[in-house]
């Protein structure tokens, strides 16, 4: 027999063998779709890997190398982090290859649509996805006949929502993202979507990179957009379970302030602001978030605030009525309900300057600052250079402020100087008696410190 002969007969041999193994392998493997075995060992696998307490797939249906679910659901209760997560129209793109060795792999897992509830504010954040529930199979960390290999998971929209209290829920909506395997855990990136926060306006997600392995999420690389493309990143991590915390580091460039700023300042306050700040945060009952770092604004300015209008007409300079802050900068240190800031310098340059450090606790706030004023502006109060600003240094006359009490509408000791100094300086005419000369002015400086 010639050797090609026996060649050829040796290759359809293998070709027989391979085909006899892939049509039994085959063969098995939808017998135990059929039956749920196959059902069963998949949702009790998932519920190991998602840190779940239960898991149930809807029915499967199987076609050449494609097995198709209408959906997924896990569930987890206290200490488990995961409180709820489903999937829709999974396509589990599969091969046999590894079979042998006693491996089923998936080599590309797609869902439509993922969202998950971690922390139980979070769990009212759900839409509840899925067509019907499934029946759910509880977790068992044993040894089965079929390891499950997924190689890579596609999902075009993603939404994660985080919260153990309502004023703590935050989100990622709608994020396109792809998970691989790495190291025992989970290498996930993202594209696309928002960001939502509690307290915060909503982000644009431009790209993001994590890691997770045994509940402990590594940031390594979050980009948000604001107002320009990938002006806030975000890195550092979470673990999740009991005792969890969180630790992030934030930095951004050229962010606009104003979706940012609350309260009387809304809609008066202008600018960009680059920032350097640390968070870490406790995932217990009452716990705060303790926060430091550095604030420097860019193209600040400040409008429709009626002081400033009563202080451009005391001083005869229109340029305090809608002034452009030329330094605004401060660092802080946030540690549960109390807020220092300190190196806190603001100037608008040729007319005057500001430098000192409050602190703020349960609506208390307790600054000591200096305040440096132009020579022309000082001149326009009378008395105010000889009384009050009798420290020349650099281009300002300085003097002392003190800000206590209310937060919202504080108390100071300069206005009370200042008239003072007023009445003082009037004091000393020979008709002062008759004529009470400065009152009007003294008048224009209470009213501005009401």
């Amino acid at each position: 027999m010639k050797i090609q002969t026996k060649l050829g007969i040796a290759a359809l041999i293998v070709l027989a063998v391979c085909a006899g193994g892939y049509f039994a392998a085959t063969r098995t493997l939808d017998h135990l779709v059929r039956d749920g075995t196959f059902l069963r060992l998949i949702s009790r696998k998932t519920a190991v890997k998602l840190n779940a307490d239960s898991c149930g797939y809807l029915p499967l249906a199987w076609r050449g190398m494609l097995i198709r679910s209408d959906g997924v659901l896990a569930r987890a209760q206290p200490p488990r982090s995961l409180v709820e997560l489903s999937a829709t129209n999974l396509r589990a793109h599969t091969s046999l290859k590894n079979l042998w060795q006693r491996k089923f792999t998936i080599r590309l897992l797609e869902a439509s649509h993922l969202e998950a509830a971690f922390g139980p504010a979070a769990a009212a954040q759900l839409t509840r996805i899925l067509p019907r529930l499934p029946d759910m199979e509880s977790r068992i960390d044993t040894s089965s006949p079929i390891n499950l290999d997924i190689k890579e998971t596609d999902i075009p929209r993603t939404d994660i929502y985080w919260g153990a209290t309502p004023d703590g829920v935050g989100g990622l909506k709608e994020v396109h993202s792809r998970f691989f395997p790495k190291d025992h855990g989970l290498e996930i990136f993202g594209r696309g979507g928002t960001f939502h926060q509690t307290g915060w306006p909503d982000l644009d997600v431009a790209e993001l990179h994590f890691d997770w392995a045994n509940s402990k999420l590594v940031v390594k690389s979050v980009f948000l957009s604001i107002g320009q493309p990938k002006n806030i990143r975000v890195t550092g991590g979470f673990e999740f379970g009991e005792h969890g915390s969180m630790k992030l580091h934030l930095s951004s460039k050229q962010a606009p302030v104003e979706p940012f700023v609350t309260g009387y300042w809304k809609g008066k306050f202008e600018g960009v602001v680059d920032s350097e700040s640390d968070l870490d945060k406790q995932f217990e009952a009452d716990s705060k978030v303790n926060a430091n770092g550095e604030l420097n604004f860019g193209r600040a300015s400040v409008h429709d605030v009626k002081a400033l209008k009563q202080i451009a007409m005391v001083t005869r300079h229109p340029q305090f009525e809608k002034p452009k802050i030329d330094i605004l900068r401060f660092h802080y240190r946030l540690a549960g309900d109390r807020l220092e800031v300190s190196n806190f310098e603001g100037e608008i340059r040729g007319l005057c300057r500001l430098e000192g450090e409050f602190s703020i606790e349960h609506g208390q706030i307790d600054g000591t600052f200096k305040v440096g004023a132009a020579p022309d502006v000082v001149e326009t109060i009378p008395g105010a250079r000889e009384k009050v600003f009798t420290e020349s240094r650099g281009d300002y006359l300085w003097t002392t402020l003190r800000l206590t009490g209310p937060s919202n509408h504080p108390h100071e000791d300069l206005s009370q100087r200042l008239i003072a100094a007023v009445q003082e300086h009037f004091a000393r005419g020979i008709l002062a008696p008759l004529f009470k000369p400065g009152k009007p002015l003294i008048e224009m400086l209470q009213e501005i410190y009401k």
